[in-house]
């Protein structure tokens, strides 16, 4: 309800600035602007700021939709067990019911977003085989851990410590960093070139910082432990940090280092499921691989 509610009133906010950015032109422009390209870059800078901006409302007014069919979704929503399955049920418009083996989990994902930590509620995941995308499982607020243990008994969450920063490597910061400087570069430039672009290229600017912040996060936590014969981990996705719990003993383990982390001992380590189901965490420790290797291959013997 509070994303929706969000998205609501910045679609109303886009509605106006498009509304705004819109103007009327002369019944001649399209002749003028053809004829002289001084006229063609005005009729340009008429219309792209509104273009855009109508480019964006519309987008906010589709991921609005969405939001709306998830929360259709979570009406009479109710989650079960018994001795060998879990299972979950609910839909308001289009009713829904899924059933997993407990024996067959791959993984249990919760995932921990501002707004979770906000709420005091966060949603768990979990992945069997080669199902994707993941199953809502239920989500558990602050003080509800019994009824998780409950129907996981078996979850270690990772522990609550900051990764090791020693020379990691910065590729956390490549993918929201890049089109982050790109739009707050366009933003500076449009202020004397176009200032009514401004105002529509602060919005992805904004977007972009967002999930900067994410990558900071994610530079800071992300990890691989071993809690009480469980591989545990913490990955970065956006604006969510994944706490993942592994179930299933069948794992391949995969590692990719690049020169340079070859030199400052750090890899990137794969963990591969049945069904070619993927985590990737991203410049750990080789030691704090060598030791997930080391654990998975006593088990196996």
């Amino acid at each position: 309800m509070v994303l929706l509610g969000a998205n609501g009133i910045s679609t109303l906010a886009l509605v106006a600035l498009a509304i705004r950015q819109t103007r009327q032109l002369p019944l001649d422009a399209e002749t003028l602007a053809f004829a002289h390209l001084g006229h063609l870059a005005a009729f340009a800078a008429r219309w792209l700021p509104a273009g855009a901006a109508w480019l964006l409302t519309l987008a906010t007014a589709l991921f609005g939709a969405s939001l709306a069919r998830s929360f259709a979704q979570t009406v009479h929503y109710e989650v079960w067990h018994t001795a060998t399955q879990i299972g979950s049920r609910g839909g308001w418009i289009d009713r829904f019911e899924c059933r997993v083996r407990s024996a067959q989990i791959s993984y249990a994902d919760v995932r921990v977003s501002p707004a979770a930590r906000v709420l005091k509620r966060w949603p768990v995941f979990v992945t069997a085989g080669c199902c994707t995308p993941e199953l809502p499982l239920f989500v558990y607020r602050s003080g509800g851990e019994a009824l998780f243990r409950e129907l996981l008994p078996e979850f270690q969450m990772p522990p609550d410590v900051r990764a090791d920063t020693t020379q990691r490597s910065l590729i956390f910061f490549v993918p929201a960093g890049i089109p982050f400087a790109l739009c707050a570069l366009l933003s500076l430039v449009s202020v004397t070139v176009l200032p009514a672009m401004t105002v529509t290229l602060l919005v992805p600017t904004v977007f972009f910082f967002v999930l900067l912040c994410g990558a900071v996060m994610g530079y800071t936590r992300e990890g691989i432990w071993l809690r009480e014969g469980k591989v545990t981990l913490r990955r970065q996705e956006g604006v969510y940090l994944h706490c993942i719990c592994v179930f299933h003993p069948d794992l391949c383990l995969m590692g990719f280092q690049s020169p340079w982390a070859a030199n400052v001992r750090r890899t990137n380590l794969t963990l591969i499921f049945p069904g070619q189901v993927r985590l990737r965490v991203r410049s750990i420790p080789l030691a704090e691989a060598d030791t997930i290797v080391r654990s998975l291959e006593q088990e196996s013997h």
